[in-house]
């Protein structure tokens, strides 16, 4: 994963250490770290971010996590997002999901904005993590993508048949041109996203070139989705398509975040793109088996003998607030038992 330094440092309020000693810190406590290059006006890490951890900490936020525990430096609090003002007015959408392994899938819908060149602050930030410039819109979801996680996809609406998307098992022998144009022949173990005419892409790994956003696109719909992980893991390998988003989606990503991303891409895109003619709709969500709640209840002796160290009470409980896990706990010295909250994103804690 490539970390931008800048991109790091506006998540803290006091200043990072310098690059050299922030990698020296992640090296010690969390990550190892592949290389330090200066680009531009700032300086990326390249940090090997392992499958147990690729879940949360293949983003920026995620890594702001992990200095924020390592250093103890509080990460900057900011006030819950909502979406852009809506408008009744603007275009619909129907979203059918037909596939049990689409766990959530949220769609918006916003009018009226012109495709074109990025500004210069975003084709800088993308060019310094290794991406190429696209278009505005394409570039805000990428963007979005390293920094918190989630990968996202604009389809442009006027390119669907019957304003429609259906999340379904491809069909055996089905065909789809890649956005770099490969041609790949589906089969039904594939989940694919479609409309009434055929796929427009493959759930979770690439998109195609059926409603590929293109300086004509006026309407877009915008995708924050979850999937089965091991999913879209057999269809990475069998298509032999590896992407950013599929890279993200078969380590497991919390759908907890697909609303977050949601609603910062759709700032983004209103910032970047807009028109005096722009409207944004109301999200449509599809999320019925929301994610369950996780405890895990240690006490303070099997802390101390699975480790072979002798922590206090004091010394553990800063430990779980530095990593932010919320905690109840019961009884004192080596007999306290700590009731630990699970942040959603941690799917590694159980």
């Amino acid at each position: 994963m490539i970390i931008s330094y800048n991109l790091l440092q506006t998540y803290f309020a006091k200043k990072l250490p310098k690059p050299d000693a922030l990698a020296e810190a992640l090296t010690f406590h969390a990550f190892e770290i592949e290389g330090i290059e200066k680009k531009n006006n700032d300086s990326v890490i390249d940090v090997k971010v392992l499958p147990n951890r690729a879940h949360d900490c293949l983003s920026h936020h995620g890594v702001a996590r992990e200095v924020s525990a390592i250093l103890n430096l509080e990460m900057e609090k900011l006030p819950k997002a909502k979406y852009p003002k809506s408008n009744p007015k603007t275009k619909k959408v129907a979203v059918e999901v037909k596939d049990a392994r689409a766990i959530r899938y949220e769609t918006l819908v916003i009018e009226n904005v012109k495709v074109g060149p990025s500004p210069m602050w975003l084709r800088a930030h993308l060019e310094n993590l290794g991406q190429r410039s696209v278009s505005n819109v394409v570039d805000a979801t990428n963007y979005v993508m390293f920094l918190l996680g989630q990968p996202l996809h604009a389809f442009d609406y006027d390119k669907l048949k019957n304003a429609k998307i259906i999340v379904r098992p491809a069909k055996a022998g089905e065909k789809m041109t890649t956005l770099d144009g490969k041609d790949v022949v589906l089969d039904p173990d594939v989940m694919v996203i479609a409309d009434a005419s055929g796929v427009l892409g493959i759930a979770g790994v690439k998109g195609g070139t059926s409603a590929e956003i293109d300086e004509h696109t006026t309407n877009l719909v915008l995708e924050a989705a979850n999937f089965e992980a091991e999913s879209i893991r057999r269809t990475s390998q069998r298509l032999g398509i590896k992407t950013d988003a599929s890279k993200r989606f078969e380590s497991g990503l919390t759908p907890t975040i697909t609303e977050d991303a949601l609603i910062m891409v759709a700032h983004l895109i209103v910032d970047v793109a807009k028109t005096e003619d722009t409207r944004v709709g109301i999200a449509l969500d599809k999320y019925p088996k929301k994610q369950k709640k996780v405890n895990v209840s240690v006490t303070l002796y099997d802390i101390c003998h699975i480790l072979g160290a002798d922590f206090s009470e004091k010394e553990v409980e800063s430990v779980w607030k530095r990593l932010g896990l919320p905690f109840a706990k019961k009884g004192k010295g080596k007999e306290t038992l700590y009731s630990v909250a699970i942040p959603p994103a941690r799917l590694d804690l159980r």
